[in-house]
Formats: structure tokens, C-alpha cells, sequence
């Protein structure tokens, strides 16, 4: 899995890096700086090693390393938001699950070996689901600030016409892509804490 987890790694920093010179080249720099953000993140497995001396299970790696191809570089370049329906929705979930399958990975990643056996399952699950609800809140304020400062449309605030939205039609986005982060992160939770509590059975 590890061959795996590295041609994916190098496949997504690749891509950005290609990425961020065709942006430029193209006067996007927009384009450049979030394909550049893109590959900074593609290294946080390798920071979290080595800040902790731990690493982060293969499998988490890999659907991180999607994620950040379906949300930054395809997203991007390619404008998968107006090719493909729903695919803001489609992004919210996956992340949702990833969040919490790396909250997951935290509490081995932050407790002394062994002792992430004798944790309770049910807090465990619910340390996995409000951390990924807290990122996924975090996401909503950068979307927020974007919008604010730069006067982009990441909220969907605006339709293609031009026309500002108000009352519920306005929150719609927001709110939206928080219930499917929620709906995921607490599939994944109840999935992860389950295996969590197998695991602490059969320690």
C-alpha cells in the first residue's frame, strides 16, 4: 500500500506544480496560488511525521491526496463545479468522511502507544465527528472571508445572472454543504467507532 500512497503523492504534486506554471504562464494568479496551496498541503502527512515521529495510515494518505486533486486541482483547471452536478456536494461528503477518519488516526497519532486501546469508543467517535464538523466549519468561514475580501462567489451568494440572493436562498450553499459534512462525518463515526470498539475487544 505504501507504492500506492507514494505514486499518488507524486501523481498530486505533479499535477499542482504543472498546474501553478500553466496558471502563471496564464496570468491566473488566483488559479496559481490555490494550485500552490494544493501542493503545500500534499506534504502535511510528511509534517505530521515529522512532528510526531508517527505516521498516518496509508489509507487515510491516499484519500487526502484525492481529495485534494477533486477539490483544488480539479476544481481549478479543469471547472469541475460547472461540468459535473453536484459536485460541490460530492466534495463536502467525501471530505466529511476523510475528517473524521483522520480524527481517528489523531487519537493514535496524540496518545502514547497503546493507550488509544483503553479510550471509550463512543468519545473517540465523537472526537472523529466534531472534528471533522470543526474543519468543515472552518472551511465555511475561508469561503466566507474569500468572498469578503476578494468578492468572489464561493458561497453562491450570487446567481450566474448577476443577481444577489437573500433570506434562505442565500444560505442555501452554506447550509448545504454543513448537513452533508454532517451526515458523513457521523456515518464515519459510527463505522470508525465500531471498528474502534472490535479493536479494543480483541486488544
Amino acid at each position: 500500500m505504501k507504492k500506492v500512497e507514494y505514486g499518488i503523492k507524486a501523481v498530486t504534486v505533479l499535477c499542482f506544480f504543472g498546474a501553478v506554471v500553466y496558471a502563471v504562464i496564464n496570468g491566473d494568479f488566483m488559479m496559481a496560488g490555490k494550485c500552490a496551496l494544493g501542493a503545500l498541503f500534499s506534504f502535511l502527512p510528511d509534517i505530521i511525521y515529522a512532528l510526531s515521529k508517527k505516521r498516518i495510515s496509508s489509507v487515510i494518505c491516499v484519500l487526502f491526496y484525492l481529495f485534494l486533486l477533486g477539490a483544488i486541482f480539479a476544481t481549478e483547471v479543469f471547472g469541475f463545479y460547472s461540468l459535473i452536478p453536484h459536485w460541490d456536494t460530492l466534495l463536502h461528503g467525501f471530505s466529511g468522511a476523510v475528517l473524521a477518519a483522520f480524527g481517528f488516526a489523531l487519537v493514535d497519532l496524540l496518545n502514547k502507544p497503546g493507550t488509544g486501546n483503553a479510550l471509550n469508543p463512543f468519545f473517540v467517535a465523537l472526537f472523529a465527528f466534531s472534528f471533522a464538523l470543526g474543519i468543515g466549519a472552518l472551511w465555511e468561514i475561508y469561503e466566507y472571508s474569500f468572498d469578503c475580501i476578494l468578492g468572489m462567489n464561493m458561497q453562491r451568494f450570487l446567481t450566474s445572472d448577476g443577481v444577489v440572493l437573500s433570506g434562505q436562498e442565500a444560505l442555501y450553499d452554506t447550509m448545504k454543504d454543513i448537513i452533508v459534512d454532517c451526515i458523513a462525518a457521523l456515518t464515519a463515526a459510527f463505522v470508525g467507532g465500531t471498528w474502534f470498539k472490535i479493536r479494543k475487544k480483541s486488544a
